[in-house]
């Protein structure tokens, strides 16, 4: 019993770190872009004044589909997000995939994908 009390909360961490992982790399970005590809972060409006990716479009978690349907941005759409650590631009792509988007990545942090 006392050895599950461990392996579950690794097996949960190790999920985590998994789904949240960065699933495009710096060229694949920059291809998308050119080719008119949208970079969303998924930040609060006061994490995006802070700081964020130029000319990137701030459509926080909460508002992901509302938010990329009132942009404009049709399900083809290259679309690559990112947030502070990875995790809430993976659940964005999660929903995003789920209503139909085929052509979402995960940037992963904005350190990260600045770095990219």
């Amino acid at each position: 019993m006392k050895i599950l009390l461990i392996i579950i909360p690794l097996v949960l961490i190790l999920i985590k770190m998994l789904t949240s992982r960065p699933d495009i790399n710096g060229d694949e970005a920059r291809k998308l872009m050119k080719n008119g590809g949208k970079v969303i972060d998924v930040r609060s409006q006061p994490e995006y004044r802070n700081g964020h990716i130029k000319n990137s479009i701030n459509i926080p978690l909460a508002d992901i589909l509302n938010g990329v349907r009132e942009q404009g941005i049709i399900e083809g759409t290259p679309i690559i997000l990112y947030c502070a650590s990875g995790a809430r631009s993976a659940s964005a792509k999660r929903f995003l995939v789920k209503e139909g988007y085929t052509n979402v990545y995960n940037g992963g942090s904005l350190n990260h994908l600045s770095k990219l």
